[in-house]
């Protein structure tokens, strides 16, 4: 049957073949379950490598699961055009949302703009089901910009958060060898150092230990000098550590490959390493990249004190040891508790260097109160910052929303009252207090 899709194909020339759902016959054959299944791909491979000689014959295929197809299949010669299409951007959901309206409204271009900002996460098929379903309930009158708004808080969109991740994350996977439709636009943000008040001596230590090797890679190669593998960031909860690893990524335009302690642990035989082992391929192939280990001591715990980590331990070992020809690729970790780390680990050219992440000093936290607190006014921040001694980056956050929090009732009460330095105090103290009892 398929030797016969690729005759006629052939036969009437100029054609196209579309293969929907293409990880449905061509599997990977490492997985397969049934040997027609190779057989199947196998014929595929030998039909389109025959595809040489021929012209005006085009294969075009569509898949949910790309990572689920056979390697052979994307490569030069074969499938290696391709082409991620993400969830649709605000312009082509305005379009859609007009054609699948049509006569059904009177939307202006600005109302038309409003609801597809509404509409995250929504496919086109989602749009037209939404659509159809409104008409249907309003019962087939007119729709207007409340109808189809009220409809979408009640809508649950097709595209979840994780399949949204999932899906970006194979994308890069393969940034070699796809090619992206118009820069999806997504809502990635760019951090920088301005996003962080304050910690200047962790600032110039991460710069010096991480930015400089990503950015003067040739540099220190031509004097000689070993590039930064590993490194270490420890201290209390809430100072950072993981907001400092998001800006270096931004402000160097690398790569960022989060890999959350507890959520690489699995209880298949194996599947843990597997997936550390992707984690550091992917780095390799989109490198400038960094990878950070959040929350380090639940996959990297002392082998002597917990025997179920041995394995995985042994996995990060073989994979930092075997970075020396992956320049332009540094492992950044966090953890909370430094001494449950696996001395291993930490040895010379694999988590050697080391930063405290601790508590903001005065300095610090005046800079943070300025930083949140700016545009309601001007305060004495001095005043603030003494008042909250053994205060976490965190706490200072979540204690300045508490007093826009308070601002923002004065605005909906519409209230000329504007927050006064005695406020910002009594909030301080408030906090400090359920912080102590906490």
């Amino acid at each position: 049957m398929l030797r016969n899709i690729f005759a006629k194909a052939k036969a009437i020339a100029p054609c196209i073949i579309f293969f929907d759902e293409l990880e449905s016959f061509l599997p990977r054959r490492d997985k397969a379950n049934y040997n027609y299944e190779k057989t199947l791909v196998t014929t595929f491979l030998s039909q389109m490598d025959g595809f040489s000689e021929l012209k005006d014959v085009l294969v075009i295929a569509s898949t949910n699961y790309p990572d689920t197809i056979d390697p052979a299949a994307i490569r030069p010669g074969r499938f290696d055009k391709c082409i991620y299409i993400p969830e649709p951007d605000l312009k082509a959901k305005c379009a859609i949302l007009e054609k699948y309206l049509g006569d059904r409204t009177t939307f202006s271009k600005e109302d038309l703009t409003y609801v597809a900002q509404k509409m995250e996460r929504f496919t086109a098929a989602d749009i037209e089901g939404l659509v159809k379903e409104a008409y249907r309930q309003n019962k087939f009158m007119p729709l207007n910009k409340e109808d189809l708004v009220m409809m979408i808080t009640n809508y649950k969109p097709t595209i979840t958060l994780d399949m949204r991740d999932h899906y970006e994350k194979i994308a890069l996977k393969y940034t070699r060898s796809f090619f992206k439709s118009e820069a999806p636009k997504t809502k990635k943000k760019h951090y920088s150092w301005e996003d962080i008040a304050g910690m200047g001596d962790v600032k110039d230590k991460i710069r010096k230990l991480v930015e400089k090797p990503l950015i003067y890679v040739e540099k220190y190669k031509e004097i000689g000098l070993d590039i930064t593998r590993g490194v270490l960031m420890y201290g209390p909860p809430g100072c950072g550590k993981t907001l400092f690893a998001k800006v270096i990524a931004s402000e160097c335009n690398a790569t960022f490959f989060v890999v959350n302690g507890p959520e690489l642990l699995s209880k298949e035989v194996g599947e843990s390493e597997r997936k550390l082992r992707e984690v550091f391929k992917s780095a390799c192939e989109a490198k400038p990249a960094i990878i950070f280990f959040d929350e380090f001591d639940a996959i990297a715990e002392n082998r002597a004190l917990n025997m179920s980590s041995v394995k995985l331990i042994n996995q990060l070992l073989t994979e930092l040891d075997g970075m020396e020809e992956l320049d332009g690729v540094i492992v950044i970790a966090a953890t909370n508790r430094l001494e449950a780390i696996d001395p291993a680990l930490r040895r010379l050219g694999r988590f050697d260097n080391t930063i405290y992440v601790g508590l903001p000093d005065n300095k610090s936290r005046q800079k943070q109160f300025e930083h949140y607190l700016n545009k309601l006014g001007s305060f004495n921040y001095e005043e603030l910052a003494l008042n909250s001694e053994g205060f976490s980056c965190a706490d200072i956050e979540a204690l300045t929303r508490k007093i826009k929090e308070l601002e923002l009732d004065h605005l909906i009460q519409n209230e000329d009252k504007k927050i006064t330095q005695e406020d910002c105090l009594k909030i301080i103290r408030d906090f400090k207090n359920n912080y102590q009892k906490n």
